[in-house]
């Protein structure tokens, strides 16, 4: 009993926590794409293909790293850009996601979409590596 509580304290202790900087619906970056931001340079550059014209959020990249899902245009809303984990595989980051689109008969915004999820946590020291699930269906 000891033992598998140690294990799993320690799992949790790897597993990096992760904080939405921003989601959405409307991205200006119209084809499907997985960044990882590891300096401000690359934040200001990506925010501004992004979301030029808003606020880019502050980022502290002596401590964060950023990693985003942008699924580009989709034909009608109901799509979601879902991070679910990011874990660690020795001084590699995983960064697992998800397309989550409307099921049929679903009623959904007849609009061009642009779905993205934005997350930061704490500083990768190797590469960042993104794996997609298989994509789920809203009901």
């Amino acid at each position: 009993m000891l033992a598998t509580l140690l294990v799993l304290a320690m799992s949790a202790m790897m597993q990096p926590a992760f904080t939405v900087v921003t989601e959405g619906q409307a991205s200006g970056i119209e084809e499907p794409k997985e960044a990882a931001v590891q300096t401000a340079a690359e934040w200001k550059a990506l925010w501004a293909q992004h979301a030029a014209s808003q606020k880019m959020p502050p980022v502290d990249f002596t401590k964060s790293t950023v990693a985003a899902v942008f699924l580009g245009t989709r034909n009608t809303g109901g799509h979601k850009a879902i991070i679910t984990a990011v874990t660690r595989e020795g001084s590699d980051v995983i960064v697992t996601w998800n397309e989550e689109a409307p099921g049929a008969g679903l009623m959904v915004t007849q609009a061009l979409t642009s779905p993205f999820q934005i997350v930061r946590f704490d500083k990768a020291t190797g590469s960042v590596k993104f794996k997609k699930n298989p994509t789920t269906t809203a009901k």
